[in-house]
């Protein structure tokens, strides 16, 4: 930044300058305009762009008040720093290129916000999503008076039902399925497809024909885990219509859909028990038909492809090419599953099997990671996708008693652009839920942010549309039925 320093004498009524510059020395007669000159420096800045590099740190909790530092250039004699609307407190411009103060309070909301430095003589620079605040601790308000449902809950799924841009939640009760259109505003309604279904899993499945460019469906795994059937949202009449359903001569263990063939259409993959050999699983995958308009088996349902048994299997786009990838935990192993039944590359090798496989983000880095619980330890355990073949493993002791009673479910819960791992009690009494998140030094840190709160199925979105993380919680309570839980997230 070039600066001009002044020498000045009064003469009739006008100030007589002599400005040397690092380009030159020369001689003018000017006003000196002390909105833009800094007196006790006696200098004055040119009008050159500012210039951001970098700010420190990069986010704070949103009750603020922490040390913060903006680097860059352009910033004398005068530049004002705003993080969202709000103005940094107590702010000092350091040198030219550094400015310092402390962070506002949130704007009312948890998450990115712009940075705008403006200086005195109406230079202006927008740094977009420069800062961060974080929910941290997690806050949500637990409801007085939940709200209660008949039968028992199995598990909860989120997505667009209903075409409307927002996140819908639907849950499946042991007779019925649940439809929460606008969960948590004034909008809110319920929609229940059936008047009686039996239920004991479902799946969100998306596909599109020529007379619907886009169908956010489901599909249900009856009582028996025995029948697959599949429902698509009929515009006209808002109800849902079948599209096709499937028979299997031994339960359903797992079921997930995903675009396996990059055509936009979901792909079904279920795995089944194999009664005659125990150590080995059956794969069924149906593909959708764009000529009928139908899914259909490439292989008939009584003529599965044998696979190894398998501990826990999901979709996860570890390749990031945008499509999903078959993620299998078998016997301490973390391998790829093609097609076919046989194994791809081996991913993770770990001393224990690793049960209840979910997949996020965690460290920000792009990369799909994925996460589990240890079988015999009952540790929570991260594996980080480094994109060189590398997994390096994290563990840490997360008070599970049991990985057949504790579900994860991976949500930003701090609003730091990251994913973090609920992990949700679904057999104990005043459970506490517990969120585990990697820090910048990618240590894994477990907080226990709320207690006292139900045990069941969880989901998490930002279900009422106000930019925070909600929980959603269905409880069981024998001989008693199901009670619904809404845990809007908030700041304090």
């Amino acid at each position: 930044m070039t600066r001009r320093l002044f020498s000045t004498v009064a003469f009739l009524g006008l100030t007589i300058s002599s400005i040397t510059s690092c380009d030159s020395l020369w001689t003018s007669f000017t006003r000196v305009d002390p909105s833009i000159c800094d007196p006790s420096v006696n200098a004055c800045s040119m009008t050159s762009a500012i210039e951001f590099e970098s700010i420190t740190p990069q986010q704070v909790p949103y009750s603020g008040g922490q040390p913060i530092t903006i680097t860059g250039s352009g910033f004398s004699p005068k530049t004002d720093a705003l993080l969202g609307t709000s103005p940094l407190v107590n702010q000092q411009i350091v040198s030219d290129q550094r400015l310092s103060g402390s962070a506002p309070a949130a704007p009312g909301r948890c998450g990115k916000v712009d940075l705008t430095l403006k200086r005195a003589d109406g230079a202006q620079l927008l740094v977009p999503n420069a800062f961060t605040y974080t929910l941290d601790p997690y806050y949500g308000k637990i409801p007085a008076n939940p709200m209660p449902y008949i039968d028992t809950a199995n598990n909860m799924i989120v997505d667009d039902f209903d075409l409307d841009q927002q996140p819908d939640l639907a849950l499946s009760v042991s007779k019925q399925i649940i439809i929460f259109s606008g969960f948590g505003t004034p909008a809110e309604k319920l929609l229940i497809p059936f008047a009686s279904i039996s239920s004991s899993f479902i799946q969100p499945i998306h596909f599109s024909t020529a007379t619907i460019p886009k169908n956010n469906g489901f599909i249900n795994l009856d009582g028996t885990r025995k029948t697959l059937a599949i429902y698509s949202l009929n515009p006209a009449t808002g109800g849902f219509d079948t599209n096709n359903a499937f028979g299997f001569q031994y339960e359903v263990r797992f079921v997930l859909t995903g675009d396996l063939d990059q055509n936009g259409n979901d792909t079904i993959l279920a795995i089944t028990s194999n009664l005659n050999d125990t150590t080995m699983d059956s794969l069924f995958i149906a593909k959708f038909n764009t000529t009928n308009n139908k899914y259909q088996p490439e292989l008939t349902p009584v003529a599965l492809q044998k696979i190894n048994r398998i501990d826990s299997i999901i979709f996860a786009d570890i390749t990031n090419d945008k499509y999903p990838d078959i993620i299998t935990s078998t016997g301490g192993r973390i391998v790829t599953l093609k097609r076919d039944g046989s194994e791809g590359p081996e991913l993770v090798r770990n001393a224990n099997s690793l049960t209840s496989l979910i997949a996020g983000d965690w460290n920000g880095d792009g990369k799909m990671d994925i996460a589990g619980i240890e079988s015999f330890t009952m540790k929570l355990v991260m594996a980080l996708n480094n994109d060189n073949g590398a997994w390096p493993i994290l563990s840490i002791d997360a008070g599970i008693t049991a990985a057949s009673q504790s579900t994860l479910v991976a949500g930003d819960m701090n609003c730091d652009g990251k994913k973090d791992i609920v992990i949700m009690p679904t057999a104990s009494t005043g459970a506490v839920v517990k969120i585990a998140s990697l820090n910048p030094l990618n240590q894994i840190e477990v907080k226990n942010p709320l207690s006292n709160l139900p045990n069941g199925p969880a989901a998490i979105g930002d279900f009422n549309r106000d930019s925070f993380p909600d929980i959603a919680i269905s409880k069981n309570i024998t001989g008693t039925g199901t009670r619904f839980y809404f845990i809007p997230g908030a700041i304090p």
